[in-house]
């Protein structure tokens, strides 16, 4: 098994991924500093997930409009915190049901490949059209 569903199979992993991504939107929305972005202290440009966790953010306290002006990805990376959550939190049964449907959904990593070329096409059409990204 490839993908997500591979993922989901590893609580621990899950956990891990969700208590770091609970704790850095947590505490963006508390208005403290996000952790610095590595691609920007680099190059000086930033990431293709700038402003994501703050539009995650919005997403969540339900300014949907915000959230997408912000970051389009908002909703897709708050669906994929959710699932991360469900493969840490649920049971045996109910966590191997999410992980079937996951490969049956993306059994060859199309909707990754699709993602990633989306996100990709987004970054660079945010730092061609919009100088303050």
């Amino acid at each position: 098994m490839t993908g997500f569903g591979s993922l989901i199979t590893h609580r621990p992993t899950c956990l891990a991924l969700c208590t770091a991504g609970g704790v850095h939107l947590a505490s963006t929305a508390a208005g403290y500093p996000g952790w610095p972005c590595p691609f920007r202290a680099v190059t000086g440009l930033p990431c293709p997930g700038c402003g994501l966790t703050r539009a995650c953010v919005l997403f969540l306290s339900g300014d949907l409009r915000s959230a997408l002006s912000l970051h389009a990805f908002a909703p897709l990376a708050v669906a994929g915190l959710l699932i991360l959550s469900a493969g840490a939190l649920l049971p045996s049964g109910p966590r191997g049901a999410l992980v079937r449907f996951l490969a049956r959904f993306d059994h060859s990593q199309r909707f990754a490949s699709i993602t990633l070329v989306a996100l990709l096409a987004y970054w660079i059409g945010r730092l061609v059209l919009d100088a303050t990204v």
